[in-house]
């Protein structure tokens, strides 16, 4: 995919309309910053490129006239020097000009256009206000996940005694509301389930009741044992508990039958059992006491005035 990718964007480069939109966009850039071509540094290079420069390494000479200025972009200078030192890194490419005067002439222009469109991306926030924005907001968001991490989540995470100590505190709140253990029994046989019912009041054992009705391969009801909450949904309306009792649910084609095994009492949880609930309310109550302390340390005015003329132009 990736070989894929890097032969079709070559393919792009090398399209004709490609290099038109790419020329034309190079152009209002230089109409942008008001970049005109510095003849005077193409004749200087051309001149002292020596005729061995196809043959031989080039090593950028110590020139006093390297330090002048080549052209500018806004408060950025860039030196004949930055230009010498481009002709060196591309000097392997000279066997495609037919002369040092044509490769000069192409190289400024690759090295002007490369200059300016990094020149552009690198002030692309100055130049497009959306962008701005965008990106002033990214930069907003990882400052403030930055400091909620710093000021709130690690903290909860590393204070094991401050968190302990909230979950006494509050631990009233975390409390497990009466729930009931059951034995259902699910078939699509009514007389099995009926079977099941009876076998029970005999009490029999739940291995026995098995054997009984579910004889061979064929499994005639499907048995499981769960701990159903107080107004658990599948519990029928005004439940109520009372240990061995037994309900009848039907749906579709299935009858179920369920019987109270046992009655867990309401409790209040364990502080292992309601951990991840007690780490969440710890780092609101942080994240809270963190907020009022800055509210009085830098206290925001709102402006009624201003205000309310927003909510009326809004409609509010």
């Amino acid at each position: 995919m990736k070989n894929k990718k890097n032969e079709l964007t070559k393919k792009v480069k090398r399209d004709s309309r490609s290099k038109l939109v790419t020329t034309s966009f190079i152009n209002s850039l230089k109409k942008k910053y008001a970049i005109t071509k510095n003849e005077k540094a193409v004749a200087y290079f051309k001149e002292i490129l020596p005729a061995t420069f196809s043959k031989e390494e080039w090593n950028v000479p110590k020139d006093k006239n390297l330090k002048k200025e080549l052209f500018s972009l806004k408060n950025e200078k860039y030196l004949y020097k930055d230009f010498a030192e481009f002709l060196k890194s591309n000097q392997i490419r000279i066997e495609g000009y037919s002369d040092i005067s044509a490769f000069v002439e192409e190289m400024y222009t690759r090295f002007e256009s490369k200059t300016l469109l990094r020149y552009y991306e690198e002030h692309l926030e100055e130049d497009n206000k959306d962008f701005a924005n965008v990106i002033g907001e990214y930069r907003d968001g990882l400052l403030l996940f930055d400091l909620m991490e710093s000021k709130i989540w690690n903290v909860s995470k590393t204070d094991s005694i401050g968190l302990k100590k909230y979950y006494e505190t509050q631990k009233d709140k975390y409390t497990q509301n009466e729930a009931y253990k059951v034995l259902k029994a699910s078939s699509s046989k009514k007389e099995a389930i009926s079977k099941v019912e009876k076998l029970l009041k005999k009490k029999k054992s739940i291995k026995e009741i098995k054997n009984e009705v579910n004889k061979g391969d064929i499994a005639l009801v499907l048995f499981s044992e769960e701990e159903l909450a107080k107004g658990d949904a599948i519990l029928p309306k005004n439940f109520s508990a009372e240990k061995g009792k037994i309900v009848f649910l039907e749906e579709e084609n299935f009858k179920t039958l369920i019987m109270v095994k046992e009655i867990l009492p309401s409790r209040i949880k364990t502080f292992e059992e309601t951990k991840g609930e007690v780490i969440n309310d710890f780092q609101e109550s942080i994240e809270n006491k963190w907020l009022d302390h800055l509210r009085v340390k830098y206290p925001v005015k709102v402006n009624e005035k201003t205000l309310k003329k927003a909510k009326k132009e809004l409609s509010i």
